[in-house]
């Protein structure tokens, strides 16, 4: 069996990616599903080619919600502001 030392490494977890990225897993899942990071899923598991994840920080996005047409810049729901009577 090869050691660790013979088998190169080829990319990220979910979980890895967060950690090297300091973000919340879920939020790289976010990324990755909607295909804003590019990876390969084997079986339940996401991979993250590194060059995947240097290509995503020049493109200069982080909030994977920030593109969101309907909320722009926000996570939350738009409050109705009261109008008064005309």
């Amino acid at each position: 069996m090869p050691s660790d030392k013979e088998i190169p490494h080829i990319g990220y977890t979910i979980e890895e990616a967060a950690q090297a990225l300091r973000m919340h897993h879920t939020t790289v899942r976010t990324l990755v599903t909607s295909g804003k990071i590019k990876a390969v899923k084997g079986g339940k598991s996401w991979l993250i080619h590194p060059d995947a994840i240097a290509e995503w920080m020049k493109a200069g996005t982080h909030d994977p919600k920030a593109e969101d047409e309907e909320y722009p810049h926000s996570g939350q729901r738009r409050r109705y502001q009261h109008q008064p009577p005309a």
